[in-house]
């Protein structure tokens, strides 16, 4: 849209937008030119940006959407109407029915007994006291308020109108009943209502010991073999004293006893209460009427005998098992405590370590000699050695064994008390050391006494201790020389002359091996590689060009893989995948072509990489085999380029069919089989059309459609000819045979004639675009012509419908059809004459 702008320049935007440019919506709630106007939507209603004018969300309507849809309206505007049932209402934005009293999608069924209100989501009060089934009363759908039943009255229908023991009208009816048995007279039929355990007319019989309930309708489930009788108004089961459960089946639970385990057993935690009468039965070590007295020291069991326990041990009031003092153990505490074990019963272990005895009582440690601390895991210090560590070393500040106190010298000190200094050439501890690679004074090597730090250390060689030869690249005194090799090779580190690596050679190692030689000081030579293939001056491996592989690089790449190192994958498409060893270059197969080998040779080509041009002239076209270049030849024609016609006596496809005898002057046509007159007459007039067609470059598809016209002239002909002898027949009343040319001699057998015309179908060879008889029907043709005489013989070659592929003619303008005729008498046939 266009915008107008004032004098000075600002945009004057349209209704429903603001900003610099005019490109912002206005913003909810607001409406107008730069949305300057606030608007007055009420209940979640949307405004329009330009004009302000209320969106109304649905449920409700009105300018502003203040208003609620009216009743019986709901949606969107509240443009719908309500279909709800019984008066119902339904909700303003949806549409559902809001039922009460009602249930159902339209409020359709009422409310089942003993419930109302909205959706029947209620439940009735109980308007007698009673549940609904027995009520007196039923409960408004709507409120919920109760209806009482005949008799009854009050808000809760729980009075009688009539006295309790009366009914009737005007209750001028003496109840039936007995009162105490019953538990209401129906004010209006004089009904008795019994008390759970009566039952009769007049609740005057008590339900027998197997029932109970309402009417004695109820079967009591009590084990009578644990259970004295059952309630007749609960049908709860009257226990036995020890039993308890519903059907009396468990017995009290611990602690517990007598008539529905009522009674607290006082038995304690030292005797077991019987769940019959509460009688104690008192633990081993316990005795008294409520088991709470232990039997005296020294004695345990039921009856508190003696123990038999010995060293001050005493026993189990219990079990009689003896509790051993302090360093005795065994089952009446005479053993004392094996070495590692102290305390009673012995049971605790010795935590002594480095060999210290514990006493089998206390378990107090008892140290060998240099070791201290509780458990005896702590040396002696240093300087000190002993028993307990009391005894002090006198090794001139070196420590001493802690067990022995015999000196142990220090780095740089001899001597049974370290006095005495190392000897020139050795160092360290008791000077055990020799000072290695230093270099020496003449006869000894020079190093320090305590460390074995060398003094001077030999040309080639650095190092605290003279350990380490010359790193790479350094030699001579202290490695301070630069090794003068070419490309890091490395150097004598006394002398500095230069060591090559292998393929190295020269003063400075500065030259590779000379050609045909490698190795260490190219001492070795080379051997014979193949296909210009260089040697190796390090390893003195074949480095193969591309294309070949080997340890001589004699082998061309194997089929599939070419490159260095035969290490690439051909990218060809046909199924052998042969490429160029050396460039990759795909070597299609006979029939294929293009950089993969993934195009069929093109229509007039053949063989490998299609380079090969077809030669084939009696065909429909240049095309030939793709694979073989062989040619595909027409029906009438043979050799190797289609070149020649069938010979004498045969026609069709390969020219594997024998011509019938046409007789004198007439000829066999090599292409479909028929007789003919002149040169330019059936097959051979077909065989002119396609030679024409095919010159002019028309496919396979071309001759379909010619062959499918051709079809249609024919059947045009033939339909035309039926009428014509058909009016013939109907005017001479008798049908005139057409001429035939027959020519046979006499047999005694009658003379069979074959009209392939109606008995097979051509077969069009997909591949080839030419029509060929099965092998099957090669074979029986073959045998059939091989089992007649001439006379036998004697058939209508013409090809089938689907096989002419062009119109047929003759000099005359008609082609002579030889008919299907039988002589099962032998006799000739008229007319015999051509025509």
């Amino acid at each position: 849209y266009f915008l107008r702008c004032d004098k000075d320049g600002k945009c004057k935007c349209l209704d429903g937008f603001a900003g610099e440019f005019c490109l912002r919506k206005c913003d909810e709630g607001t409406f107008g030119a730069n949305c300057k106007f606030e608007c007055n939507c009420k209940n979640g209603a949307t405004c329009d940006a330009v004009n302000g004018r209320c969106l109304c969300a649905a449920g409700f309507t009105g300018p502003t959407c203040e208003d609620a849809c009216p009743d019986g309206h709901f949606g969107q505007n509240c443009t719908h109407v309500c279909d709800c049932l019984n008066n119902n209402k339904c909700d303003p934005v949806s549409g559902m029915c809001l039922c009460v009293g009602w249930m159902g999608e339209k409020c359709e069924r009422g409310c089942p007994k003993g419930f109302y209100g909205p959706m029947c989501s209620k439940k009735c009060d109980l308007c007698n006291g009673i549940s609904w089934a027995d009520s007196n009363a039923a409960c408004d759908p709507i409120t919920g308020a109760c209806k009482c039943e005949r008799g009854y009255k009050g808000p809760d229908c729980k009075q009688r109108v009539c006295d309790e023991d009366m009914y009737g009208l005007d209750c001028s009816k003496q109840c039936t009943c007995i009162m105490e048995n019953t538990e209401s007279c129906a004010p209006d039929t004089g009904y008795c209502r019994c008390k759970p355990g009566y039952a009769g007319d007049s609740c005057e019989r008590i339900c027998s010991k197997l029932f109970w309930g309402k009417d004695c309708a109820n079967t009591c489930e009590c084990n009578y073999n644990v259970t004295s009788e059952c309630d007749l108004t609960s049908g709860r089961c009257v226990c036995l004293p020890g039993r308890t459960g519903a059907q009396c089946a468990d017995d009290c639970l611990d602690g517990y006893f007598g008539l529905d385990c009522a009674f607290k057993c006082q038995c304690g935690e030292n005797g077991v209460c019987d769940k019959r009468n509460g009688s104690c039965k008192c633990r081993n070590g316990f005795h008294g009427p409520t088991c709470s007295i232990s039997c005296p020291a020294g004695h345990f069991g039921e009856s508190c005998a003696a123990c038999q326990c010995r060293n001050g041990a005493g026993c189990d009031p219990v079990t009689g098992d003896c509790h051993c003092a302090a360093g005795w153990t065994g089952p009446k505490c005479d053993t004392p405590c094996t070495a590692g074990t102290y305390g009673p019963h012995c049971a605790i272990a010795c935590r002594c370590k480095n060999g210290g005895e514990c006493d089998r009582f206390t378990g107090e440690c008892k140290c060998p000699r240099g070791f201290k601390g509780p458990d005896c895991s702590s040396q002696c210090d240093n300087g000190r050695y002993g028993d307990d560590c009391q005894m002090e070393c006198d090794c001139n500040g070196g420590s001493c064994q802690q067990k022995t106190g015999k000196c142990v010298c220090g780095p740089g000190q001899q001597g049974d008390r370290c006095d005495q200094e190392c000897e020139p050439g050795h160092f360290g501890f008791g000077c055990r050391e020799a000072c290695g690679n230093c270099t020496t004074d003449g006869s000894h090597a020079q190093c320090d006494a305590k460390t074995g730090a060398c003094v001077k250390c030999p040309v080639g060689r650095s190092g605290a201790n003279c350990q380490h030869s010359c790193e790479d690249g350094k030699w001579g005194q202290d490695c301070a020389e630069k090794c003068s090799c070419a490309d890091g090779h490395k150097c004598d580190p006394v002398t500095g002359k230069c060591i090559c690596d292998y393929g190295y050679t020269g003063e400075n190692c500065e030259q590779k091996c000379p050609e045909g030689t490698w190795g260490l000081d190219c001492a070795n030579k080379c051997p014979a590689c193949a296909n210009g293939a260089q040697c190796n001056h390090v390893d003195g491996t074949c480095s193969c060009p591309a294309g070949y592989e080997g340890r001589l690089c004699n082998r061309l790449c194997v089929a599939g893989f070419w490159g260095l190192g035969c290490s690439r994958q051909c990218n060809c498409a046909s199924e052998f995948k042969q490429c160029d060893p050396h460039t990759g270059e795909c070597a299609c197969p006979a029939g294929w072509q293009g950089d993969r080998c993934n195009k069929p040779c093109e229509d007039g080509y053949y063989g490998p990489d299609c380079i090969n041009k077809c030669k084939c002239r009696g065909t429909s076209s240049a095309s030939c085999h793709r694979v073989t270049g062989a040619c595909q030849c027409h029906a009438g024609f043979t050799g190797e380029f289609c070149h020649a016609l069938c010979p004498e006596g045969t026609f069709g496809l390969r020219c594997s069919r024998e011509c019938g005898d046409c007789g004198v002057g007439y000829e066999c046509d090599a292409a479909i089989g028929c007789c003919h007159a002149d040169q330019l007459s059936c097959g051979q007039a077909l065989l002119e059309f396609q030679r024409q067609q095919g010159s002019e470059g028309h496919s396979r598809t071309g001759i379909i459609i010619l062959a499918v016209i051709v079809f249609g002239i024919l059947s045009v002909l033939l339909v035309s000819m039926m009428l014509y002898y058909r009016r013939k027949y109907f005017r001479e009343k008798e049908p005139e045979v057409p001429t035939v040319v027959f020519h046979a001699e006499n047999h005694d057998e009658g003379t069979e004639f074959n009209n392939p015309l109606y008995s097979r179908q051509s077969v069009l060879d997909p591949d080839r675009g030419a029509e060929f008889l099965t092998p099957e029907e090669e074979a029986l043709e073959q045998k059939k012509l091989r089992g007649r005489s001439p006379a036998d013989r004697m058939q209508n070659e013409y090809a089938s419908l689907d096989e002419m592929a062009g119109p047929t003619s003759s000099s005359r303008g008609q082609c002579t059809v030889p008919l299907l005729a039988e002589s099962r008498e032998g006799a000739s046939m008229p007319n015999e004459s051509s025509s």
